[in-house]
């Protein structure tokens, strides 16, 4: 959790994504997630923090699409992910129906 949460702090940071909502803070083995004033401990098996995380995510990947929507003069090829996503779902698995002891559904999104 700690390296993900790394990627996308640096990834949001390269991309200058605006946002004052979200704070993110690596830690040696884990990960918190703050939005706005609620606290997220990243996790395995932590729905409600992978979920949280995942809106982040999907919020960042769709400032970087504009972002290289409106570079169309640059020889940047902008590809979708290869799986669909939302801020609620990762392919075809909804986060909040994911049971905590689903290893092949955790598996899947992970």
């Amino acid at each position: 959790w700690s390296q993900a949460t790394q990627l996308l702090l640096i990834l949001g940071t390269l991309l200058k994504y605006p946002s004052s909502e979200w704070k993110l803070v690596p830690l040696a083995d884990c990960a918190k997630l703050i939005y706005r004033k609620e606290i997220f401990n990243l996790k395995p098996g932590d729905c409600r923090s992978l979920m949280a995380l995942n809106a982040l995510l999907d919020q960042v990947i769709r400032h970087a699409k504009t972002i290289f929507a409106a570079q169309q003069q640059s020889k940047i090829e902008v590809k979708s992910p290869p799986f669909p996503s939302s801020p609620s779902s990762i392919g075809n698995t909804e986060l909040a129906r994911l049971d905590r002891t689903d290893h092949v559904g955790w598996s899947h999104v992970i």
